[in-house]
């Protein structure tokens, strides 16, 4: 910092300041990027940079002056029109994918408990709709499994013992696991998402997810609303937590749990045509049907999907897999 505030040059002109004075001061030590990573939109017109340069490669593109999303780029179009039509496709494609960035401290369900946290409204109605397009479209139909208290869908990998064969999470459903984690709702990106679909009075038992799985989950309801409840299994070996935390999940929340939370407490969705709200005491009815997406990260993975779709035996190996669980879920049930 000292070196910085006082450069051995005197009276140094810098057109375009910071810039310049970066480049001046930091001469020789440093590691130039590629032009993709910063192209700016007249490159693409300079005949000079606009054969290096090709759009499917570029990480950033840097739209100097004025930009796609403003009034005055209309009078830009015959300069700049297909790298606009570029982000307004681009722009299409991810804005589905919105969520908030939440002040975690705010968010803690009871101060008694520093591993639950709970977010409202954490995705948007668009986010929900396409998501439920996906989730209940012809392309995944065929993974439904039935059973007597709710459907189940298994994304990413089956908990085999033996470590799981690992395919890919695409789709919208990518895109909301890497939300989680770029709000820290998970520490790196989620290997599995398993889907509940609850019609009004179903629910599911109490229950630990285990050592199957990391200690941290993060739930994400839409359609309708349902009581979670986590129960403490050891009251008198853990008196200084509480004993019995019920939160209603509304439609579009986020419910995320790790450590404590997940290894001291079962927690269940009661079989009920009607909660009651735990701060108000409203009475909310069950009017639809409900689903639930929950993201975890496998503890045991033998292979990742890109090692897998380059074997054929391993693919047959990660079908027998899925059918290993599907076993088990009967059993379950």
């Amino acid at each position: 910092t000292k070196e910085m505030t006082n450069p051995p040059w005197k009276k140094p002109r810098f057109p375009f300041a910071e810039q310049d004075f970066l480049n001046e001061f930091f001469a020789g030590k440093t590691l130039l990027l590629p032009a993709g990573f910063n192209a700016l939109k007249y490159a693409f017109q300079n005949p000079k940079h606009r054969d290096l340069l090709s759009l499917d490669t570029c990480q950033v593109v840097h739209f100097v002056q004025t930009k796609p999303w403003e009034r005055l780029a209309k009078h830009e179009e015959d300069e700049f029109g297909p790298l606009f039509e570029a982000w307004r496709k681009a722009f299409l494609r991810l804005a589905p994918t919105c969520f908030q960035r939440p002040q975690w401290s705010n968010h803690l369900v009871n101060p008694g408990l520093s591993s639950l946290w709970y977010v409202p409204n954490f995705i948007s109605e668009k986010t929900e709709e396409r998501l439920l397009e996906e989730i209940y479209g012809e392309r995944l139909r065929g993974r439904w499994r039935e059973l007597q208290s709710r459907g189940v869908l298994c994304l990413g990998g089956a908990p085999h013992p033996d470590g799981a064969l690992l395919e890919a999470l695409d789709g919208s459903i990518l895109d909301l696991a890497a939300a989680l984690q770029e709000v820290n709702a998970t520490a790196g990106m989620s290997n599995q998402c398993f889907i509940n679909s609850y019609a009004p009075g179903q629910g599911i038992d109490a229950h630990f997810d285990g050592p199957r799985f990391r200690s941290q989950v993060a739930i994400v309801s839409l359609e309708s609303a349902a009581l979670l409840r986590f129960t403490l299994v050891d009251k008198r070996e853990r008196p200084d937590l509480p004993h019995r935390i019920p939160i209603l999940l509304q439609p579009r929340s986020l419910v995320v749990f790790n450590d404590e939370a997940y290894e001291l407490y079962v927690h269940c969705v009661p079989r009920e045509l009607e909660d009651v709200c735990p701060k108000t005491g409203e009475v909310v009815p069950r009017t639809g049907r409900r689903t639930s997406l929950t993201f975890r990260q496998l503890a045991n993975v033998q292979c990742t999907s890109d090692v897998v779709n380059n074997s054929s035996a391993l693919q047959e190996h990660r079908a027998d897999q899925w059918k290993w669980w599907d076993s088990q879920l009967s059993e379950i049930d």
